[in-house]
């Protein structure tokens, strides 16, 4: 991270939406996909994306994480064959 929040927001969509596209192609039927990214309006379009892939997609954070974090975890599961 280079502590300019927004900057950062940018490179952590940019991974998971990396990661997306990886786990389309390469997870299996029935797989589970979880990424960790930094909270921002533009995860909504890319859980969006994700949805018809996955029979559920779910935003969860942890009840450890700090208050002052903005990390959250997208957990795709139970990827659909298409």
């Amino acid at each position: 991270t280079t502590g300019v929040k927004i900057k950062d927001q940018q490179a952590s969509l940019e991974l998971c939406e990396k990661v997306f596209e990886l786990g389309k192609e390469q997870l299996a039927t029935g797989g589970n996909l979880v990424m960790k990214i930094f909270e921002s309006q533009d995860i909504n379009l890319l859980v969006k994306e994700m949805r018809p892939y996955f029979k559920k997609v779910d935003r969860f954070r942890p009840d450890s994480t700090r208050k002052e974090s903005k990390e959250i975890f997208l957990v795709c599961l139970d990827k659909l064959e298409l």
